[in-house]
């Protein structure tokens, strides 16, 4: 139970130690843009890559839900909670010599602080152990200096996994800036106002009953082939009947295959999906782009190699895929040497 003070096969994530789930404190001073709020105390294990999580997310954050900004993240919720919705906004921080994660929220939020807790940690892979896991992925030699570079790099989560895994779809054959673009527009137009003080977060993401009474032709007008919209829609429609929620405790081939038979959703964002959005820890997207020029540098080849080559080589990175992934997507973001 979050106690509240008033003073002023293959694993689906990296096994940890008992660590304290959450603690909550009053902040003590809100922003000038925002109200004060509650602080909730998130513990991780050491090293955590906390500038890289906030890059990771900066490029991808849905306009009017959520933005990186003073080296924290920020977004709109809501949390069920007594037969009613809770909304309201979260800020995540951190500082270098901290063990643990600050999230300041609305103070409308503090009845369902611990869900907050239990949720965020998931979403920032707060329960793996990465001396564990480096130590694994530096059996590959080609790996050891991608670990070294960047100690303590996670496997980012979701808020929600239907929200990741409309944002996978909207991704499909396109850039990250145009995904984030088109998240936007999906947001505005089929989300509710948050009613949010803090600048910049001006909608609620959209649910899956939302989109799901919405038509193709409403999804596709927001940009995109009707194909694609047609597969938003699906996957609104799966995820209000329940079908996410079933894929929460199940293996990453049961979630893949799950997911292949919606139409429009492959491999790649079935991968993609169990990885961010069920915190699958071996899940490996061997199809991405990204993913494999990366390992043309990381070998020092020339040309690009196929999808079967990469999934051969990921095979001594298993099972903590996902991880070698985020690390491999870190270098394809590199400048070149």
């Amino acid at each position: 139970m979050v106690g509240v003070s008033r003073p002023a096969g293959s694993p689906r994530r990296a096994p940890s130690r008992t660590l304290p789930r959450a603690s909550v404190e009053e902040a003590n001073a809100g922003d000038a843009d925002s109200d004060p709020g509650l602080t909730l105390r998130l513990p991780f294990q050491r090293p955590f890559a906390w500038r890289a999580a906030l890059s990771f997310l900066a490029v991808r954050a849905t306009p009017g839900v959520e933005c990186v900004r003073g080296q924290a993240y920020w977004r709109t919720v809501r949390v069920p909670f007594d037969g009613r919705v809770l909304a309201g906004w979260i800020c995540v921080h951190q500082t270098p010599e901290e063990t643990f994660l600050r999230v300041r929220m609305a103070p409308a939020l503090e009845p369902v602080g611990e869900t907050l807790g239990l949720r965020l940690r998931r979403f920032f892979d707060l329960d793996a152990e990465p001396l564990r896991i480096e130590a694994h992925l530096r059996a590959d030699p080609a790996f050891l200096p991608l670990v070294e570079g960047m100690p303590g790099l996670r496997v980012l989560g979701c808020w929600d996994p239907f929200e990741l895994a409309c944002r996978a779809v909207l991704g499909q054959q396109v850039s990250v800036a145009a995904a984030t673009t088109l998240s936007g527009r999906l947001a505005e137009r089929f989300g509710a106002a948050s009613g949010s003080p803090v600048p910049g977060l001006a909608w609620l993401a959209p649910s899956a009953p939302e989109i799901a009474q919405t038509s193709v032709d409403d999804i596709a007008a927001l940009g995109m082939p009707r194909a694609r919209a047609a597969t938003v829609l699906a996957l609104a429609r799966f995820a209000a009947a329940g079908g996410l929620a079933a894929q929460s405790e199940a293996s990453l081939e049961e979630v893949v295959k799950r997911l292949i038979t919606l139409p429009g959703i492959g491999e790649w964002t079935a991968q993609y999906i169990a990885m961010r959005g069920f915190g699958q820890a071996d899940a490996f997207p061997a199809g991405d782009l990204g993913l494999r020029r990366a390992l043309a540098r990381l070998e020092g080849t020339a040309g690009l190699p196929a999808e079967r080559a990469l999934l051969a080589r990921s095979a001594a990175w298993m099972p903590w895929r996902a991880y070698a992934a985020v690390h491999l997507w870190r270098l394809a973001a590199l400048p070149a040497a």
